[in-house]
């Protein structure tokens, strides 16, 4: 058999140092830098092991991973406190002059004279129509979660719209 040369395996993290010695930085210790930055732990990366070092030499904290839903749930709270409609109001005035002239063809109402709707009446046809699909969207949460599940089902709404009082089938289909 051929003789082979030994050699250790040196770590990556000593490498690293002693070729940055050689080539004149200087590379803080974990705890020198830990230290200097405030924190127990210092900042790792995953595959190498060494310190993240941001540009002014600070070492830089690593994004945090949010849960899955954190997002979702922290836009719940703040569209919860907020007043504004969420319902574009150009859609909803659209749907809503649309199902009036669905009602005049049924009834035969005289379809020569231009729709007119008051401001105020689409406003307050908006507000209603946005609480009843907010408090539908709720109950239809509270049953998901009941049923511990994460994603919401057909089942769940018609539930919560048969919870509600909403049982006609072209509202829950």
């Amino acid at each position: 058999m051929a003789r082979t040369k030994q050699t250790t395996i040196v770590s990556t993290t000593a490498a690293r140092a002693s070729a940055a010695k050689l080539a004149g930085a200087k590379i803080p210790s974990a705890a020198a830098a830990s230290r200097a930055a405030g924190s127990k732990k210092p900042a790792v990366a995953a595959a190498t092991k060494t310190p993240i070092v941001a540009a002014e030499g600070a070492i830089a904290k690593k994004k945090r991973r949010v849960r899955s839903g954190t997002k979702a749930e922290r836009e719940i709270r703040r569209l919860q406190r907020g007043t504004e409609m969420l319902i574009p109001k150009a859609c909803i005035h659209r749907l809503i002059r649309e199902i009036i002239e669905a009602h005049r063809d049924e009834r035969n109402i005289n379809n020569d004279a231009p729709l007119k709707v008051q401001a105020k009446a689409l406003e307050a046809l908006q507000e209603a129509t946005e609480d009843v699909v907010i408090r539908l969207l709720g109950q239809t949460r509270a049953a998901m979660h009941h049923a511990k599940r994460v994603t919401i089902m057909r089942r769940d709404i018609r539930f919560a719209a048969q919870n509600m009082g909403l049982t006609k089938r072209s509202v829950v289909q």
